[in-house]
């Protein structure tokens, strides 16, 4: 079952819950990645209101936080340095979707915010795959460029 834009009983759910209802529509056996990103668009359009349910996603590591990390780079209303903190610890995610996503996205992403997250992606306690391995290349080419 999709999660529709228009639904007016969704407009007046708290953001935790909009969340949490995408979450487990999508964990279910015939779970579906669009219920995941309309509700990420969702997110971005409540603005600051969804903030505390953005931390606590990326807080707990959950894989998903893929389809969330725009919402949490745009977001309208949030300062740098907790867009930074947040994004910091989604590097530290061992899902390595998760962290190719934050490669993805770095071209948006101030540049003392981008140094910052490619510094955590390059970290030695990184596991040594191919998104390691490109956030490596990446980092060289940033000191290249500077």
């Amino acid at each position: 079952m999709g999660i529709s834009r228009s639904n007016t009983k969704e407009k007046a759910m708290t953001a935790e819950q909009l969340l949490q209802t995408a979450l487990d529509a999508y964990r279910q056996s015939d779970g579906y990645e669009k219920d995941l990103i309309d509700v990420a668009w969702k997110m971005e359009q409540i603005g600051c209101d969804s903030w505390s349910a953005l931390r606590k996603l990326v807080e707990d590591n959950e894989s998903e936080v893929e389809y969330f990390l725009d919402a949490v780079l745009r977001l309208n209303g949030i300062a740098a340095t907790p867009k930074l903190l947040l994004l910091t610890i989604a590097a530290r995610n061992p899902c390595p979707n998760v962290r190719n996503r934050l490669l993805e996205l770095l071209d948006e992403m101030p540049r003392d915010t981008r140094k910052s997250v490619l510094a955590e992606l390059t970290n030695e306690n990184r596991p040594d795959d191919t998104v390691t391995e490109r956030a490596k290349l990446r980092k060289q080419e940033e000191t290249v460029d500077v």
